[in-house]
C-alpha cells in the first residue's frame, strides 16, 4: 500500500508538517510495511514557508518585522532560486500573531508584510510570490504599501496611518516611491476568489473571524468602499471586483493596485512546485486534512483541490477534519470517498486544540484499522 498524506494546517492547533508526521506514524502503526509519503500542503496561508522548506525547496531567510500591532517579531521568507522569493504574509500579519483578546481588524496592519517584501528586494528579488491567507488585517494592503514608501493623507493633508478604522478618512495617496520597485513582478497566492466589497466581500465574509463585531464590519466595508474609489481614480479602473481582491482583508486588491501584481490560485502554484499530480498517480490512497470543512472548502480550498485531482486519477480519498458541516455530505461525497471528523465527543474549540494531536492520531488509527478489517472479507 502506498499512501500519500497531503494535509493543510489546522488553524491555531497544528502545522501541516506536524499533522503529516502524526498521520504517517498512525498509518505505519497499523500497516508497518506501507509506503507513506508526506506532502504537507498550504493554501497560501500560515505554514506556506514551512511546507516549501519541508519539500526541500529554497533557502529560509530570517527577517525581523512588525506584527499586526507593529511589535517586532522574528519572521522568515524563502529564496527559491536567484531572484525568486516566496513570502507568507501570515508570518508578519497573521492572526496567529495575536491573542484572541488582541484581534480586531480596525487596528491591525500589513506593514510587516511590506517589510518582508522590502527584505526580499534587498536580497535581489525580481519575482515575489506572496501567500495571502490567515491574515489578522483589513487594511487593503495599505500598511504593506506604506512600508514600501507609499503615503496616505487625510482631508487636512496630514499623513495618516492606513489601518482599518482610518480607511474612510484617506483622501489622497502618494505612490511615487513605489516606482522604485516597478521592475519587480508580484504574484499573490490565495485560495479565495471573493471581491473586495459587498455581501461576499472581505469585510462581510472574513472580518468576524478576525475579531470584528457588526459595527466594525460596517466601518470596514464603508472605509473600503471609500478608499477603493480614491485608488480606482488613480488607476482609472475598478479593481475591487477582480477575483481575489478580497483576499487577506483586501490585500489582493492592494497587491494589484499598489504593486501591479496578479492574483493566482495558491494550490495550483504549489501543486506544480510539489509535482502533486505525479505523486497522486503513484499512490493507492490519498489522505487530506483541514481544521474546518464547510462551504468554503467547496470553493477551492487545498483539500478540495487535492480530492478533485485524486478523483481524476481514480484514487481512494479520505479527508480528516476538526469539524465539518454534515448538511453538505452530498457535495463532499463528490470530492472525498470518506470524511472523518477527528473529535471523539462533543467539545469546545479550546479542548479540541488542546487534544488535537491525540484526536488526530486516534482517528487515523481507527480508520486504518477499519480498512484492514475490510481487507479480510
Amino acid at each position: 500500500m502506498k499512501v500519500l498524506v497531503v494535509p493543510d494546517s489546522m488553524k491555531d492547533a497544528l502545522s501541516a508538517r506536524e499533522a503529516a508526521l502524526i498521520m504517517k506514524d498512525a498509518i505505519l502503526e497499523v500497516y508497518p510495511d506501507a509506503e507513506v509519503e508526506c506532502c504537507p500542503f498550504s493554501d497560501g496561508g500560515e505554514g506556506l514557508i514551512d511546507v516549501l522548506s519541508y519539500a526541500g525547496l529554497g533557502q529560509r531567510i530570517a527577517a525581523p518585522v512588525f506584527d499586526p500591532l507593529k511589535r517586532t517579531v522574528d519572521a522568515e521568507l524563502l529564496k527559491l532560486e536567484d531572484g525568486v522569493f516566496f513570502i507568507e504574509m501570515a508570518q508578519a500579519s497573521g492572526l496567529e500573531r495575536l491573542s484572541v483578546e488582541e484581534r480586531n481588524p480596525l487596528y491591525t496592519s500589513t506593514y510587516g508584510t511590506g517589510q518582508l517584501i522590502s527584505c526580499a528586494i534587498r536580497q535581489g528579488a525580481h519575482k515575489i510570490f506572496l501567500g495571502m491567507g490567515g491574515s489578522a488585517t483589513h487594511d487593503l494592503g495599505c500598511g504593506m504599501a506604506m512600508a514600501l514608501g507609499a503615503k496616505f493623507y487625510d482631508v487636512d493633508n496630514r499623513e495618516i496611518d492606513p489601518i482599518g478604522k482610518n480607511l474612510g478618512k484617506i483622501v489622497r495617496v502618494d505612490l511615487s516611491e513605489l516606482n522604485k520597485i516597478s521592475a519587480v513582478h508580484f504574484f499573490g497566492m490565495s485560495d479565495v476568489t471573493n471581491p473586495l466589497l459587498g455581501e461576499q466581500g472581505a469585510a462581510h465574509v472574513y472580518a468576524v473571524q478576525k475579531g470584528a463585531d457588526e459595527l466594525a464590519i460596517n466601518v470596514l466595508e464603508e472605509g473600503s468602499d471609500h478608499l477603493s474609489g480614491v485608488l480606482n481614480g488613480l488607476n482609472e479602473t475598478n479593481l475591487a471586483n477582480i477575483p481575489g481582491a478580497g483576499a487577506a482583508g483586501g490585500l489582493g486588491f492592494g497587491l494589484v493596485t499598489f504593486l501591479h501584481g496578479k492574483v493566482l490560485n495558491a494550490v495550483e502554484v504549489l501543486s506544480e512546485l510539489f509535482e502533486l499530480p505525479q505523486k497522486i498517480k503513484e499512490s493507492n490512497l490519498v489522505i487530506t486534512l483541514e481544521g474546518r470543512t464547510d462551504r468554503q472548502t467547496l470553493k477551492g480550498k487545498a483539500p478540495y483541490y487535492v480530492g478533485k485531482l485524486a478523483g481524476e486519477s481514480r484514487k481512494t480519498r479520505i479527508h480528516f477534519t476538526g469539524s465539518w458541516d454534515s448538511s453538505l455530505s452530498k457535495e463532499f461525497a463528490e470530492v472525498f470517498d470518506a470524511v472523518v471528523p477527528i473529535q471523539d465527543q462533543p467539545m469546545n474549540t479550546k479542548d479540541s486544540i488542546r487534544r488535537v494531536r491525540e484526536l488526530l492520531k486516534e482517528s487515523v488509527l481507527r480508520t486504518f484499522r477499519l480498512i484492514k478489517i475490510g481487507q479480510l472479507f
